[in-house]
């Protein structure tokens, strides 16, 4: 039986006082210095308090709730920085602050904070995005799955195109032990998929290029394209070369594999809308297209009729536009 109006009225104020407080406390937490004593080691409600002049009962309760976050841990009486504590760059302890104090000039005057001419890579949205490429493992490995690649295969050469850190191509030339994989991206991105790649020990059937992925002409013809994360960066135009790339370096019954957050028309969610106000707002031409405009940028560029599949693992937010060349391109 379907929750009463009223219920999902009550609801929907819970959940955004919920997610105020967290954001609130999570903050002041990071600016007393708790999570900078936890990076040095556990500790006791006591020893923090002691440590940072704070009074104990109020910490004991603000600990409950950073608990509850899943950012720190509690073992007996001691608090630790979780997994996720431990890994999360410093720089991202403000939950996006420095961007969403934007929200409100870019509203009222459409006016962006930065040259619309710098590039994309040197944004703030580019680097931030880069240090957490790593978060992307657990989706390389739906990818795996959804293209039903053989463990052992018979050898898939495989385009990382604008492939960053390289996470997608690294975990189909991990998967598939005959693998060939082509990374390519600007010389000075390269370094991240190389380092990748060595994590692994598969740097001996990987080979590093750098060049302009909307403008690079393979010399060889593969398998698979994999683009990760990069059409919601680029505009029309942008978006366009960088599909044409693809088409170049493929063979005849080569496959496409577009990764990104895709929504559905008229069927957004809350990831997804938070993500379509962050890039266009923290990026020169970005936006974030949905299946059916991202389809229609493939069929006009020559490719079939797209299929979409969802990538389940976390973070849960992305998918993949699967489509094949057309006939004679």
């Amino acid at each position: 039986m379907p929750d009463s109006p009223q219920k999902q009225t009550i609801d929907i104020f819970q959940q955004l006082n919920r997610a105020n407080a967290i954001v609130q406390c999570f903050g002041m937490a990071n600016k007393i210095g708790v999570f900078d004593c936890l990076r040095r080691g556990q500790l006791t409600g006591t020893q923090l308090a002691e440590q940072l002049k704070l009074s104990f009962r109020p910490l004991e309760l603000l600990m409950g709730q950073l608990c509850e976050t899943g950012y720190v841990e509690k073992y007996g009486d001691d608090y630790a920085l979780s997994m996720l504590g431990k890994m999360l760059p410093e720089d991202y302890l403000d939950l996006g602050d420095r961007y969403w104090n934007q929200l409100e000039s870019w509203v009222r005057t459409g006016s962006k904070t930065f040259d619309p001419q710098q590039s994309l890579e040197s944004t703030e949205y580019a680097i931030q995005g880069a240090a957490l490429e790593w978060m992307s493992t657990p989706n390389a490995m739906d990818l795996i799955e959804v293209l039903n690649l053989k463990q052992g295969g018979d050898g898939i050469r495989v385009v990382d195109l604008a492939c960053g850190s390289g996470v997608y191509g690294a975990a189909i030339g991990y998967h598939d032990q005959q693998a060939r994989v082509f990374f390519v991206d600007q010389q000075d991105q390269l370094q991240r998929a190389k380092e990748t790649a060595g994590s692994i020990d598969i740097t001996d059937r990987c080979q590093f290029i750098g060049a302009d992925p909307k403008a690079y002409r393979s010399q060889f013809l593969v398998d698979l394209v994999v683009i990760a994360n990069r059409c919601r960066c680029l505009g029309d135009d942008q978006l366009g070369q960088l599909i044409q790339t693809a088409l170049r370096c493929l063979q005849p019954e080569g496959e496409i594999a577009i990764i990104d957050q895709i929504p559905e028309e008229d069927h957004w969610n809350l990831d997804q809308t938070t993500e379509a106000l962050s890039v266009e707002m923290r990026t020169p031409q970005g936006r974030l297209r949905t299946r059916e405009e991202l389809s229609a940028v493939l069929y006009a560029n020559g490719f079939t009729e797209a299929m979409y599949r969802d990538l389940k693992s976390a973070p849960a937010t992305h998918g993949v536009l699967i489509a094949g060349k057309k006939p004679g391109q």
